[in-house]
């Protein structure tokens, strides 16, 4: 299977169990756009980030939206000097007053930049980040903190992949595995359970097809390590209830979705269920309250729609979580997701109808998912 960088911002493959709702909450200043990414500092505060999509007046912009308890609004995120359009694809929040992004945007000539942002309880501020000199492609997928000082951003660059570190004031490169250099090597997900135990996920080319690439920091380098789906697979999100009890969820060689968890010792499969009458499915994003509270989001196709997929791992295995596609979408997917408590979760995504692409919020009560914002 090729796959390329848009699977990590949550491309069109995957979904769950659809219900006669409402279509999605329309945002006013951003109707037209797509949602990449959650993180929450509280229940009564939560940051979701992606992108508005272009018109004929102009490029895309980066969007982020922020809950404060009984609402979604939108908050202004600045864009780089020199900017033509761009997008953001993570964001992690350690507490109100402190969250990174990471993302892209593009230039004038149409050649993609790596972008972070800093979120200080106020504003956004774009804040630099290192890429390898003579880069024409570099893009931020991922990000996950361990500490308000010690925060990661996890991408491309070219060919290879780039991995960079927050300290509170400044992001610095950290070098990181390629192991097939003559093909894409990327990281589209990043989960900390700690100082010492970070994992960074993606996909490489061990061959023609493919294959998950994992990557770990032990605290002072980071290390490709193997998993069941190193030469048939893409990885694309990451969670960690606590240290050795994380998860890996992302799409198969087969076009379904795949799962693994960390035990401590290795990475094992996690058989994920098909959702009913699917030709393909994939999980996105994963998000944990606890070992045995977690849940995982993305899509599925089914008659020629694409529809959201949630599930919930319960400790010991993946379960169907019910959900709902609103009506009237042909596309409707969920990239991100962040949980508070086992009965308080986030999902962000996008639904498309024939004429609009709106932003998608989704909650977990601990029993179903439901449309909201």
């Amino acid at each position: 299977m090729l796959a390329g960088a848009g699977l990590a911002a949550g491309s069109v493959l995957a979904g769950g169990a659809s219900a006669a709702v409402a279509a999605p909450p329309v945002v006013t200043a951003a109707a037209a756009g797509t949602l990449s990414g959650v993180s929450c500092a509280s229940a009564k505060n939560c940051m979701a980030v992606g992108g508005r999509l272009g018109t004929r007046k102009g490029p895309g912009s980066s969007l982020a939206e922020r809950w404060n308890g009984k609402k979604w609004s939108v908050v202004a995120t600045p864009e780089p000097a020199g900017a033509h359009g761009g997008t953001l694809y993570s964001v992690t929040c350690t507490s109100t007053r402190n969250c990174v992004a990471g993302g892209l945007f593009d230039t004038s000539a149409h050649s993609p930049r790596a972008v972070a942002e800093h979120w200080n309880g106020r504003k956004w501020s774009v804040t630099a980040v290192p890429v390898p000199k003579g880069s024409s492609a570099s893009y931020l997928f991922a990000t996950a903190c361990s500490s308000a000082t010690t925060c990661w951003a996890a991408g491309a660059s070219g060919n290879s992949t780039l991995i960079d570190r927050w300290n509170g004031k400044k992001w610095s490169r950290v070098s990181s595995p390629s192991p097939h250099p003559a093909k894409p090597n990327v990281l589209n997900g990043l989960a900390c359970a700690g100082a010492r135990e970070c994992w960074a996920v993606g996909y490489t080319f061990p061959g023609a097809d493919s294959g998950s690439l994992t990557e770990a920091w032990n605290g002072k380098s980071w290390k490709a390590v193997s998993t069941p789906s190193s030469k048939a697979g893409e990885l694309v999100g990451a969670a960690c209830a606590r240290p050795a009890a994380c998860l890996a969820v992302g799409i198969g060689n087969n076009l379904f979705a795949l799962a693994q968890r960390w035990t401590g010792h290795g990475w094992v499969s996690t058989p994920t269920p098909k959702p009913s009458g699917a030709s393909s499915a994939q999980l996105d994003a994963a998000a944990c309250a606890g070992p045995s509270a977690c849940v995982g989001v993305g899509m599925y196709s089914a008659k020629g729609k694409f529809k959201v997929l949630a599930q919930r791992w319960t400790g010991a295995r993946w379960v169907t979580a019910t959900a709902a596609s609103p009506v009237g979408a042909t596309v409707a997917t969920l990239a991100g997701a962040a949980c508070v408590s086992a009965s308080n979760c986030w999902a962000v995504g996008r639904a498309e109808t024939a004429s609009n692409t709106f932003v998608l919020f989704e909650h977990w009560n601990g029993k179903a998912w439901s449309i909201d914002g």
